[in-house]
């Protein structure tokens, strides 16, 4: 399965080109690139990702901040989001509870050393950045997992597989965008076969949630007791 397949085909079901007609070089090229707006959008929600990736890094002691993307202190594709983070020191795993910019910002003593217990991640671009508190007092290791992002694809004729599910999915969702590019009625049928291929996904990448007994992101780190206030 190639772009070039998928594209022939959502151009078709999208009633923009007949059965036997060949698509032509510039809207070959046109839908080529509605196919990765697409994916790139994609990218940016988490249940159209089927997979967390795990990106791992020695902390530097001393270092609070640390760069995710291309290029920065993850050298990985930058994530829109960071699902959890563990650190590892003496073999002993501490989960870090997610906490956001504002609780974040609240701590008062933000160079406090020890043992990483929150963490917030901003998705700023071109590097996303990790902050972490406190501050990593030895050389641990962090594993950091997020939603592995849907690759664009380099060329028309890449080949390309997808897990089950995924390739109904992108094939309708592309032929109610690119109804759209040419201008075309984009039928109720076809908004129905969509929107039910596109539930089938969402529900294979939803997680249930679990009992979580840590506080809420609302209440302050007291760092002279070790609890959440």
């Amino acid at each position: 399965m190639t772009p070039i397949d998928l594209i022939t085909r959502a151009l078709r079901t999208a009633g923009v080109y007949g059965q036997n007609e060949i698509v032509s070089a510039p809207d070959l090229s046109d839908s080529f690139a509605v196919l990765n707006e697409m994916l790139d959008s994609w990218s940016t929600a988490r249940l159209y990702a089927y997979q967390l990736q795990t990106d791992t890094l020695v902390a530097t002691p001393g270092k609070q901040i640390y760069t995710m993307g291309t290029g920065g202190d993850f050298n990985v594709t930058r994530p829109t989001q960071v699902s959890s983070v563990v650190y590892t020191s003496a073999a002993v795993d501490y989960t870090l509870w997610p906490m956001d910019r504002k609780n974040f910002n609240d701590i008062s003593i933000k160079s406090q050393p020890g043992i990483p217990a929150v963490f917030d991640y901003e998705p700023t671009f071109p590097l996303g950045r990790l902050y972490l508190w406190p501050i990593p007092a030895d050389g641990g290791t962090l594993k950091v997992d997020s939603p592995q992002q849907l690759t664009q694809f380099a060329t028309p004729t890449t080949d390309v597989k997808f897990p089950p599910g995924y390739q109904e999915a992108i094939r309708l969702s592309l032929a109610v965008a690119l109804a759209q590019e040419f201008r075309m009625p984009v039928s109720n049928e076809l908004s129905i076969r969509t929107g039910r291929a596109l539930r089938r996904i969402r529900r294979l990448n939803f997680t249930t949630p679990t009992l979580d007994a840590r506080p809420l992101q609302s209440e302050q780190f007291d760092i002279n007791s070790g609890f959440f206030l």
